[in-house]
């Protein structure tokens, strides 16, 4: 048995560490988010169109960036650490951007009735 061997406490061999995460970059993705909706990756544009969003609805700004948050944080917990780079990218993050404004503000729109 080579892992007998090998190890004399007969332990099981450690897998590799991963990558650590880079919260600078899970910012970053965070505000590119709202820019790939466009499919445009510029960290400018995007602070232009989400500043554009906040004048015009600072609640769908609000759940706009919720949903870009939750959906960054939550491809960390399922990607492997070789394909964090997307979601540095803001690829993670801009569907579930839709998907609460959608949810949060178009379907079910504040109101008496809603909560």
């Amino acid at each position: 048995n080579q892992i007998a061997r090998d190890n004399p406490t007969n332990a099981a061999p450690s897998p590799s560490q991963p990558s650590p995460v880079s919260w600078t970059g899970v910012g970053y993705g965070i505000m590119l988010s709202m820019g790939q909706v466009y499919a445009v990756n510029d960290i400018m544009s995007s602070c232009l169109i989400s500043l554009a969003v906040a004048i015009y609805s600072p609640l769908l700004f609000c759940m706009c960036m919720v949903g870009a948050t939750m959906g960054c944080l939550m491809s960390l917990a399922i990607l492997p650490p070789e394909f964090y780079h997307q979601v540095y990218q803001g690829l993670w993050g801009y569907n579930p951007l839709l998907s609460m404004s959608a949810v949060s503000c178009v379907f079910l729109p504040p109101s008496a009735s809603s909560l």
